[in-house]
């Protein structure tokens, strides 16, 4: 048995989530290596002076993590360890997308650090995944295709507080209550759990300001079609979230590009395309934009939020990735509550099957919110929105660290994997972007991959003018919930760009 023992010291938050921190560092930094036998939930509680049920919690999300897996009768072992990777504490030098790739990002404590990433460049001599997982092949008949294009969580982090939740429904006084048809709205309790979890990015709101949803998306939808009539422009990012498309389809709208760079949506360009388009409004998403991951800091937000003003946008804030960074400025809708619509879900920080969602509104938006909601789905679903508060309540604060970690993690495995192929996207995002060298195009790119047993979404599909960009592809990280399924997968895909790039077409 291993002697390791966690080093706690400065950990903050509940005891069991810091143990659980604790091994997935150890994982990440060689401490623990596959196979490498954990001490038993009594001795370790013994050496850090905690009970056992505080170690079993912490063993228990550990497993739900994909890290290590107990076997009755021989102990708790560690399953996904990748000796060699270097070591990521939480919330310093996560990377975000710069012109040329990734480039440095202030640390929480205020000093800038180098990009990690640019030192997993540097470092080649870092041990290597066993050749097994590297072999690229065509999935047998019958496999299974693993779709890696879709972002969501690592759901299995989920799967304990959930289920523990719905256990409990049955024998909750207030369950028949929950089998009714709600206000358009939603309940005023759910409403009111909404508004004091949105106040944390600094979103003044007030339960008769909250609308539910079925997720953001719908809460998009409806936001869209509360503002604008058919024919009528709608100003977006280019590259968009691939989602509104759909959005504009069913409010039978135009969409308008806004250019990015690094910071989010340029406010010069907004300033343009307002002055070009008459639009009235636009839809943005400051906090790890999809698919660029960009995340504008303060001064950028101001400025978007000023330019909204001078040309009387009302802002659809998309906030549906804004619990995954440690830290990120105080939402748009903090800003300018008078002309902002403040959306999200709790589909990519906890589970997307929930179908859970909501949209904070100016006052005088909130009945044609409620009245566009009413007209597609009636209500969101009060045991969805029961279940949502109770793990906002109960759960969140000791999840989302997991979750951050879990995703910080996930980034690491990939990049190395990956190695000195083009890589862009923020650390804290849930997916990276892949740029194809030349002699690949996306859709030959995507069809290689797809005949490996890998679905990809390539960033033609995030374009409003497709085929003018570079091409490249998202690879989502939580997807795949089991670590070594989700390293296979990448290890193939390097081999795809690197041994079997396509000749270019001769032209004779």
């Amino acid at each position: 048995m291993t002697i390791w023992i966690p080093d706690l010291a400065g950990a903050r938050g509940p005891r069991y989530v810091a143990i659980a921190d604790a091994i997935a560092g150890a994982i990440a930094d060689g401490s623990l290596a596959d196979g490498t036998r954990l001490p038993t939930h009594r001795d370790l509680a013994f050496r850090l002076g905690c009970t056992v049920g505080t170690v079993s919690r912490a063993y228990a999300l550990a497993e739900r993590q994909g890290l290590i897996a107990g076997q009755v009768g021989r102990g708790t072992f560690v399953t996904s360890g990748r000796p060699g990777l270097p070591a990521l504490a939480p919330g310093a030098d996560r990377p975000e997308l710069g012109a040329a790739g990734i480039v440095g990002r202030e640390a929480p404590g205020g000093a800038t650090a180098p990009g990690r990433i640019d030192r997993f460049r540097q470092d080649r001599a870092a041990p290597q995944p066993a050749a097994g997982l590297s072999a690229l092949r065509l999935p047998l008949e019958g496999d299974p295709i693993l779709d890696l294009s879709c972002n969501l969580p690592n759901v299995r982090l989920a799967r304990a507080s959930l289920g523990r939740h719905l256990a409990g429904f049955g024998d909750d006084a207030r369950f028949t209550d929950l089998l009714s048809y709600p206000p358009a709205s939603g309940y005023r309790a759910h409403r009111a759990a909404i508004a004091r979890w949105v106040a944390r990015h600094g979103v003044p709101a007030t339960h008769d300001r909250v609308i539910l949803t079925a997720g953001t998306q719908q809460a998009l939808a409806a936001a869209v079609m509360a503002l604008l009539q058919p024919g009528e422009v709608l100003l977006c990012e280019d590259p968009a979230y691939a989602g509104l498309r759909h959005v504009a389809n069913l409010a039978q709208v135009r969409l308008h590009g806004v250019a990015l760079d690094p910071g989010g949506m340029r406010p010069d360009d907004l300033d343009r395309a307002a002055r070009q388009t008459g639009a009235r409004a636009v839809v943005v998403t400051p906090t790890l934009q999809n698919p660029s991951t960009a995340t504008m800091d303060a001064t950028r937000r101001t400025e978007i939020a000023a330019c909204a003003a001078r040309h009387d946008l009302i802002v659809v804030e998309d906030d549906v990735y804004g619990e995954l960074p440690w830290e990120r400025p105080p939402a748009l809708a903090a800003i300018a509550p008078e002309r902002v619509i403040y959306v999200g879900s709790l589909s990519k920080c906890l589970a997307p099957a929930l179908r859970f969602g909501w949209a904070v509104t100016p006052q005088h938006l909130a009945v044609r919110l409620a009245e566009k909601v009413s007209a597609m789905t009636l209500n969101t679903s009060p045991l969805n929105a029961e279940l949502a508060q109770r793990w906002i309540a109960q759960d969140a604060e000791a999840e989302l660290p997991a979750l951050r970690r879990d995703v910080a993690m996930r980034q690491r495995m990939v990049r190395a994997a990956l190695g000195d192929l083009d890589i862009r996207g923020g650390a804290d995002a849930l997916h990276v972007l892949l740029m194809l060298p030349f002699g690949w195009s996306e859709p030959d790119f995507l069809r290689a991959a797809r005949e490996a047993g890998i679905r990809l979404a390539g960033l033609d599909a995030f374009r409003l003018a497709p085929d003018e960009g570079r091409a490249g592809v998202r690879l989502s990280l939580g997807a795949a919930a089991d670590l070594q399924e989700l390293m296979a997968a990448v290890e193939r895909l390097a081999n795809l760009v690197r041994r079997t790039r396509p000749a270019a077409e001769r032209v004779i």
